[in-house]
């Protein structure tokens, strides 16, 4: 999406080489598949105005975080839920 064009450019400029892989179905309980940053939508997932919410998957075979999980406040781009 363009939100991420430029955050990508500066990502791969320090070495870190990511892409944006397409659309995949987001359960916010469990992990994606591994190697996977998924992002998705709620109003206000930590509960107060303004946050959002980044998590790495703990649930990896042999306890590795091989991905994660960014939640965005709905506020950010509507200004409501």
């Amino acid at each position: 999406t363009p939100y991420y064009t430029e955050a990508l450019k500066q990502l791969n400029a320090a070495g870190l080489h990511i892409k944006v892989g397409g659309v995949e179905p987001v359960d916010i309980n469990q992990c994606g598949p591994a190697y996977h940053i998924q992002g998705t939508e709620r109003y206000r997932p930590l509960g107060t105005p303004g946050w959002s919410k980044g998590v790495p998957c703990p649930w990896q075979p042999d306890g590795l975080g091989r991905g994660g999980l960014v939640i965005y406040n709905s506020e950010y781009w509507t200004g409501w839920p």
